[in-house]
């Protein structure tokens, strides 16, 4: 069971995490991966799309998944151009 924090007392920190896992659920016919922020424990949501390989292109190796917590929550000291609305917690899908 997650612990839930007050986002105000978790201050913005671009911080790396190891791999996390997603949970996927249908919507739609549409693919949506949540994240629990190992920072925050904020939820980030994410629309997975597939793109569709260029003409005459072999199979392209899968690029890692880079995830940045986007809770939405109010975290104190975060700058205005932060690339994402959440406590600055990122990284990479786990895929084990």
């Amino acid at each position: 069971m997650r612990r839930k924090l007050a986002h105000r007392t978790v201050a913005y920190a671009i911080t790396p995490f190891p791999p996390q896992p997603a949970e996927r659920t249908m919507r739609d016919g549409d693919t949506i991966a949540r994240f629990h922020c190992p920072r925050c424990q904020g939820t980030t949501a994410q629309l997975e799309v597939e793109a569709a390989p260029a003409k005459g292109a072999g199979p392209q190796p899968a690029l890692p998944n880079l995830v940045e917590c986007q809770c939405g929550q109010p975290h104190a000291g975060r700058p205005e151009n932060a690339p994402a609305w959440g406590c600055g917690g990122f990284w990479n899908e786990f895929d084990g």
